[in-house]
């Protein structure tokens, strides 16, 4: 969702999930990739996809 451009609150409520969940799971997300923010994440899965 977020390659698509999905903000958190957008995730939050297609995945019946609050914001701070999202937060924290692209937190995560970010570190395990060691990824600085949501425009590289997007450009990873770009180079993925």
């Amino acid at each position: 969702m977020v390659h698509k451009g999905g903000n958190n609150k957008s995730i939050a409520r297609t995945l019946d999930i609050s914001e701070r969940t999202v937060k924290a799971h692209l937190s995560s997300i970010f570190r395990k990739l060691n990824i600085e923010n949501r425009l590289h994440l997007a450009l990873f899965f770009h180079d993925v996809v």
